[in-house]
């Protein structure tokens, strides 16, 4: 099973691939049963690991870190939303060769990111493209164990095409009873009804209307990220209030 700060590797087999929009792959893993018989996928909402490209040369094997969007659980279920990139090496893996029954080879969880406790204060999210994964999965979290914060979720791709995970967050609407989400593009086409623009300005001026500065969870490419920090501090959000992760696109 895979657990938060063990440095030991497990087998997963795809038991999904679905294109969920454009240039973006839900893959789907179940955790191969380890040593002691459990499949759990024990990790904190946030947290990513690290998968071996398939045909990566023996100890110089490629690793590319996700973060699932899906919770922790006893069934070894991994899910993640990955980006697809021209040229990439998982990329093209994805796109050229994988299976549902391949076998990979996943790392155990790690990293800091994640839900801070900090009573009812409410909590808003801010995701660019395929960043939405970690934040999905902490309001998944916060779905599954019925916390009380009012929570937000502004989520940003370029073009219509690009958005995906709507079901998913409808379900987490359903679920949480003080929650609302924006889906927001920012070079819409005809057909694009929702709002026009990104998540930061979004976010940053409703924001600023606020008399209680929410803790903003933020995960997205680099620019995105250097934009919140400074959009978020110039409407009141404390530093301490500001949590996120950066990512580079993996090749």
């Amino acid at each position: 099973h895979i657990k938060p700060g063990e440095s030991e590797a497990v087998m997963a087999e795809i038991t999904a691939l679905d294109r969920v929009a454009d240039g973006v792959m839900r893959m789907t893993l179940t955790l191969r049963p380890g040593a002691d018989g459990s499949v759990s996928a024990d990790f904190e909402s946030g947290q990513f690991v690290r998968i071996v490209v398939p045909g990566s040369p023996p100890g110089r094997e490629a690793r590319r870190a996700y973060s699932p969007a899906n919770v922790a659980n006893w069934d070894g279920q991994l899910e993640f939303y990955i980006r697809l990139l021209p040229g990439g090496a998982m990329s093209e893996y994805l796109n050229q060769t994988a299976a549902v029954g391949d076998v990979l080879t996943v790392s155990s969880a790690d990293g800091e990111f994640g839900l801070a406790e900090n009573g009812l204060r409410p909590r808003w999210f801010l995701a660019g493209g395929t960043g939405l994964s970690p934040l999905l999965s902490m309001l998944r979290k916060m779905a599954e164990w019925g916390e009380a914060q009012p929570a937000r979720l502004f989520f940003g791709v370029t073009r219509h095409g690009e958005v995906f995970a709507q079901d998913e967050i409808a379900a987490v609407a359903a679920a949480l009873p003080d929650f609302h989400a924006e889906t927001v593009v920012w070079n819409p086409d005809s057909t694009w009804t929702g709002p026009v623009g990104n998540p930061v300005d979004l976010a940053a001026a409703e924001i600023a209307l606020l008399d209680e500065m929410p803790d903003v969870y933020l995960c997205g490419p680099p620019p995105m990220m250097d934009a919140a920090i400074a959009a978020l501090t110039a409407a009141g959000v404390p530093a301490d209030q500001i949590h996120l992760e950066r990512f580079s696109a993996s090749l």
